[in-house]
């Protein structure tokens, strides 16, 4: 079969989504004052609870698009869910509408601190950025069922984890931005 390699501007946005978003979450994480690992007694997760999220969220689809892009492609459905893309960069990050994690991706007090959770992120998302910088397979053509999104290709599995954490960046400095309100 002829694989169909992401376009240069597509690769191009990917790369730069995971590698901002990654970025992000560094920078919201240095401005959150240092927490309990665990938000008990609080509503909502403590900032080594989201990045524990985090680091479940993109170890699990990462694992995903191992199976996902060892199918063969299917090239009829190429460009059918095409735009879908911008569904994902607009509604994923969309904090308004509140989506329950799945029970494998909530927090478990997995790491010992927020420094750990987030190195173990900084592991999992360079690989992430890895595949997408030199994959030669076509993720336009092999496809999964996401449990909210419906059906997504390869591709939108990547946006989805680029623009996932942004969500949770925002969280983070909501959360930073309530306790500073509560300290004055």
């Amino acid at each position: 079969m002829n694989e169909v390699p992401i376009s240069p501007e597509e690769r191009e946005q990917l790369i730069r989504l995971l590698t901002t978003s990654r970025e992000s979450l560094r920078s919201a994480v240095a401005a959150c004052s240092p927490a309990p690992t665990r938000a008990e007694g609080r509503p909502g997760w403590s900032p080594a609870e989201i990045v524990e999220h985090l680091v479940a969220t993109e170890t699990a689809i990462f694992a995903r698009l191992q199976t996902i892009l060892a199918l063969p492609p299917d090239a009829t459905r190429r460009s059918a869910l095409a735009a879908r893309d911008a569904t994902i960069l607009k509604a994923v990050p969309d904090r308004s509408r509140r989506v329950e994690a799945p029970s494998q991706l909530k927090p478990a007090l997995r790491f010992p601190n927020l420094d750990t959770a987030l190195a173990t992120f900084e592991s999992a998302r360079l690989r992430t950025i890895e595949l997408a910088e030199s994959t030669q397979l076509d993720l336009r053509s092999r496809f999964d069922r996401h449990p909210f999104l419906r059906e997504m290709d390869a591709y939108q599995w990547l946006l989805f984890l680029a623009v996932h954490t942004d969500r949770h960046v925002s969280q983070l400095r909501e959360s930073a931005s309530k306790a500073v309100a509560a300290a004055e």
